[in-house]
């Protein structure tokens, strides 16, 4: 069921209002309000609500962690960016438009969840919704291979990802095993894709030329 929430344009601007409920987790307690943010919102100890735990994986810009909230002890995943990794305007805008992009995907099924976001001195920190049964590639390498019938099953949450996004004017750009998670180790876990960091708002008429994503994943 594609959702029927507010569709945000690719040249939408992000106003106070529209960025606090974008950013809705942030909350009054400032830490130093005189220094400018990459996400233009208080400085903010996500530590204070968040109990870091265990290392789920690393990227090229950051480290994603198993996090517990610690008023409600649900489990959830931290992906923290060092923001002294974002060398320039053109990379700290993809972090924000990462956000922009999970935000108007949110409440699709196989899609992973976000939370909110939060900024410190040293990081950016995404919030989002944990899935426990680990990647798709992790269990292609563990089977060897999949029956028809069984690979079915598989590509048919991939293929309606790529209808939601590119339904919702989204393209995702680095669509692989590795970004597609189990939501838990159940036999009928769902499929859902994460890591937004290459996506784009698709523009009408905009030709796009850059060479991005896994280069591993590219076709001969």
């Amino acid at each position: 069921v594609l959702s029927k929430n507010h569709l945000l344009q690719p040249d939408e601007e992000i106003s106070e209002n529209s960025h606090s409920n974008l950013m809705g987790c942030f909350s009054s307690k400032i830490l130093k309000p005189s220094k400018k943010t990459i996400l233009d919102k208080p400085s903010e100890d996500m530590r204070k609500f968040y109990i870091l735990g265990e290392k789920l994986g690393q990227g090229q810009f950051g480290i994603t962690h198993k996090c517990e909230e610690k008023s409600t002890g649900k489990t959830y995943a931290c992906k923290s960016i060092l923001k002294k990794e974002l060398k320039s305007e053109e990379d700290e805008n993809s972090v924000k438009r990462e956000i922009r992009i999970m935000k108007h995907l949110a409440g699709q099924p196989n899609i992973v969840e976000f939370k909110c976001a939060y900024e410190d001195d040293d990081s950016i920190h995404l919030v989002m919704e944990f899935c426990g049964g680990g990647e798709l590639f992790d269990k292609i390498k563990a089977q060897s291979y999949y029956s028809e019938k069984d690979a079915v099953e598989i590509i048919r949450p991939i293929v309606n990802v790529v209808h939601v996004c590119h339904f919702m004017g989204v393209m995702h750009r680095d669509l692989k095993p590795e970004n597609f998670l189990f939501s838990s180790n159940d036999e009928n876990a769902m499929l859902k894709a994460i890591d937004f960091g290459c996506s784009l708002f698709i523009k009408e008429g905009e030709v796009l030329r850059e060479r991005v994503g896994s280069a591993y994943y590219v076709a001969p």
